[in-house]
């Protein structure tokens, strides 16, 4: 009786069959998940400025108009992703310039605040330029 030994072309053909066809479906979910951690960069360095918003608002009753109100430069927040983020009538606008595919996009954060409590919750807003699918996770709970 003879054994086989080694691989089969036929064998070697169906193996990169296979690593082909799950390259061609990890790479771009690959992609889309290293964007969306841009974005969610954003979103996270938003946090302090969240926290000085809510500390205007406890001060002076009301939300600040821009970013003169707070004494913050709209720069005061770069980083390699995140170009400026601006306060708008108490929204905090970020404004990406990195990667491509996230350039010249905006994502919105609106407040709304329980009066009873004092307590401020922040939203992603439909004025966000970013596609749904580079949009950070808790964007996409609270638009979806």
């Amino acid at each position: 009786m003879k054994r086989s030994q080694g691989f089969v072309f036929i064998d070697l053909l169906s193996t990169a069959a296979i690593i082909t066809i799950l390259a061609a479906v990890a790479i771009p979910a690959y992609s889309d998940y290293k964007i969306r951690s841009y974005s969610s960069e954003g979103f996270i360095m938003a946090t302090k400025l969240r926290k000085v918003i809510g500390d205007y608002y406890a001060y002076h009753g009301r939300l600040p108009e821009n970013n003169e109100s707070l004494q913050l430069a709209a720069t005061s927040f770069t980083t390699k992703t995140i170009n400026r983020m601006e306060v708008k009538q108490g929204e905090i606008h970020i404004f990406f310039h990195y990667p491509d595919a996230l350039k010249d996009n905006v994502l919105v954060l609106a407040p709304t605040i329980n009066k009873t409590l004092g307590h401020i919750r922040w939203q992603c807003t439909q004025e966000s330029t970013l596609e749904t699918q580079y949009l950070p996770n808790a964007c996409r709970k609270n638009m979806g």
